[in-house]
């Protein structure tokens, strides 16, 4: 039973780090938030009362260097919770005190949160950025009220409080996901190495632990590599069933068209794609649409398209110099017939 609260507690750490982790890594790649003052001073305090929760209960202040830490800038604050979060990996990894671990990191789960909610509302307010929330599990969704636009998620340690009963249900259940996330970076490496087959397979035994929309578009998105489109069309629309927000399946049944050449159609999926509040690379289906645009010689369309894929994706090099390469053609008539599409595809 220990090592399953142990477990239960690092998912949902896991949860709220990584969605700090996204909030924070918005605010440093746009100048607009990282020169803000509400925003500079959110992240300022957050650094501090994180210091402070740390060295209360964790680790002693002579360990720190103080007069390194005054007023943080965005990405300073960015490294140092990022340091401060794997740190906290690795103490759930170890042997220690059960309760006393999960009273404290609970405590840092919620500080984070509480956080979140207030650095997230900032970014709604200054850009059209979207931002997943975390998924939510034991964590629960305080209801919105009036004068909020995010949610405040928040754990109560007493959901870790697992009876004899239920343990082995638990267990079970995090044994499951384990294997499933086992084989799902495997398929992975396999994708690297060109290997489709066997990544396919691997992702069709996560499957059978976890058949979450994720696991059925990379089963999608290894059909199509190995040659078999239908059969990718087929998983791309059991994940949409299973998960109608989650955002790569439209992508890639849009990808499958455009591969076919059938641009409008691949565009309507695209924009179903952008609506989807579940997608971590937002950036994709706009570079997807540049690219059925240049297609159809709508350049200028085109144009738009990479330059809102941008705004996800400020430092990717080769779209940026797409962008640069295509503004330069559209001074040009002659050049505007003969540009060639190079943007990435995902």
């Amino acid at each position: 039973m220990k090592r399953t609260k142990t477990n239960l507690l690092f998912a949902e750490f896991i949860n709220a780090s990584g969605y700090q982790e996204r909030i924070l890594q918005a605010i440093v790649h746009y100048s607009s938030l990282s020169s803000d003052i509400n925003v500079l001073n959110l992240c300022v305090k957050m650094h501090d009362d994180l210091f402070v929760s740390l060295t209360d209960n964790i680790l002693s202040k002579n360990l720190y260097l103080t007069e390194e830490n005054q007023n943080p800038s965005p990405r300073e604050t960015l490294q140092h919770f990022q340091a401060s979060m794997k740190l906290i990996e690795y103490l759930l990894k170890m042997n220690l005190h059960t309760e006393y671990l999960i009273k404290t990191v609970t405590k840092l789960i919620n500080l984070i949160y509480q956080y979140a909610q207030l650095l997230h509302e900032e970014i709604l307010k200054k850009t059209n950025l979207t931002i997943d929330y975390p998924r939510v599990n034991l964590t629960q969704m305080q209801d919105q009220t009036p004068d909020r636009v995010v949610p405040l998620f928040f754990l109560d340690d007493q959901k870790l409080q697992i009876d004899e009963f239920n343990t082995p249900v638990f267990s079970l259940d995090f044994k499951r996901i384990d294997h499933c996330n086992e084989l799902i970076k495997d398929g992975h490496q396999k994708i690297f190495e060109k290997k489709y087959p066997e990544a396919l397979d691997l992702f069709l035994k996560a499957a059978n632990y976890n058949a979450t929309a994720e696991v059925l578009t990379l089963i999608g998105w290894s059909y199509s590599l190995t040659g078999n489109i239908q059969k990718a069309r087929e998983y791309c629309l059991k994940a949409i069933k299973i998960d109608p927000d989650f955002g790569p399946p439209y992508n890639d049944m849009g990808n499958y068209l455009l591969i076919e050449n059938r641009l409008d159609e691949s565009l309507k999926w695209f924009d179903l794609a952008k609506k989807c509040r579940n997608y971590q690379h937002r950036e994709y289906p706009f570079i997807n649409a540049g690219k059925a645009y240049i297609n159809k010689k709508e350049f200028s369309k085109a144009l738009m398209e990479f330059e809102k894929a941008l705004t996800f994706t400020p430092y990717n090099k080769e779209l940026t110099e797409t962008i640069n390469r295509l503004k330069s053609s559209l001074k040009n008539t002659y050049a505007k017939e003969t540009f060639l599409e190079d943007a990435p595809l995902q």
